[in-house]
């Protein structure tokens, strides 16, 4: 599962949306907006922070000629250097940021619930409106049958289906 930028304002609203209604927090009508911008911020900073080490990755891939097949464990490595959360992890960290910053939130009147009850909550919105990148993939291996995989002609192919398929659903 991923999170992709274009579904951070989708995320933000709903999880406001979610924790007003269930009376988890308390936030005045007019300032509802700047609270889902806190939260955008948080996520989006995640996303600033996930493309550095994506870039270290590459960097360190090369310098060392490794294959692509590697990236996932070198990602692992280099994320548990830089302190940085990934897979499962990653949306506990983001919740908590979440939760820590309803706290010190000048917009958000009143924290009613558990810690516990509200990352639930959240990481519930993530789950519902993350993307599995796997079956992205399987649509974009669908649509290039016709060509030997692991070709390097393969390889373009699945990444221009691959960018069609994120498009058509609306994917940055």
């Amino acid at each position: 599962m991923r999170l992709y930028r274009s579904r951070i304002p989708t995320i933000a609203t709903k999880i406001v949306a979610t924790l007003v209604a269930d009376g988890d927090i308390e936030i005045d009508r007019s300032k509802l907006h700047e609270v889902e911008l806190d939260i955008k911020s948080i996520l989006d900073e995640y996303l600033h922070q996930e493309s550095i080490i994506q870039n270290q990755v590459r960097d360190y891939m090369e310098k060392h000629h490794l294959p692509f097949q590697e990236f996932g464990k070198v990602k692992k490595e280099i994320a548990e250097q830089s302190n940085f959360h990934t897979g499962d992890d990653a949306f506990f960290w983001m919740a908590n940021q979440i939760i820590e910053s309803f706290m010190i939130n000048k917009n958000v009147e009143e924290v009613f619930s558990a810690d516990n009850a509200i990352r639930r909550k959240i990481i519930q919105v993530f789950r519902e409106n993350l993307v599995n990148d796997e079956e992205l993939e399987r649509e974009a291996r669908n649509r290039i049958k016709n060509i030997k995989e692991d070709s390097p002609e393969w390889a373009v192919e699945f990444q221009k289906a691959l960018k069609l398929v994120k498009d058509r659903r609306g994917l940055k």
